[in-house]
């Protein structure tokens, strides 16, 4: 007799499915050891960049979360966050140590779904991926939902 595999919901398979990570990381000794914290968690991680090659990277490389480490993000940061945000959309997850309003507001303004200041734990890495994978589609389904219904309003203004 034949084995049938048993049925897996999609959520499962998504949460078993390995994600893939590339890291922005300032020049800082006091950085924790992303990398091989993310790859002890069993992620995969597509290699590390400065974020003047940030969205060169991303667009290469393809992976399904950004994740960052800076100790004072700055403005070059940000830019390239915005950039990649019109350019190819991914889900952003940033560890800190500004808690400065400033810069939380202007990471939210370029799209970023998870700002963590001073908040750093490598147990944290998995349910933090997930979630800032969550609030992408979130926003996205959000995003969609109201050009479509800008698309309907303008097709009603033209049967009216």
């Amino acid at each position: 007799p034949r084995q049938v595999a048993p049925c897996v919901r999609s959520s499962e398979k998504a949460r078993r499915r390995v994600t893939s990570v590339l890291l922005v990381l300032d020049p800082d000794h006091g950085a924790p050891p992303l990398a091989a914290d993310l790859r002890a968690a069993g992620i995969h991680v597509l290699g590390a960049c400065p974020c003047d090659k940030l969205v060169q990277e991303a667009l290469r490389q393809g992976p399904d979360v950004l994740v960052g480490w800076s100790s004072h993000p700055g403005e070059p940061l940000f830019r390239a966050l915005d950039i990649l945000r019109t350019t190819q959309a991914l889900p952003v997850l940033v560890f800190s140590g500004d808690a400065g309003v400033e810069a939380m507001e202007r990471a939210l303004q370029c799209g970023v779904q998870g700002w963590v200041v001073q908040g750093y734990a490598a147990a944290r890495l998995r349910p933090l991926l997930q979630l800032v994978q969550a609030r992408f589609r979130h926003e996205r389904g959000l995003r969609d939902a109201l050009e479509d219904l800008g698309n309907r309003y303008e097709e009603r203004k033209l049967v009216d």
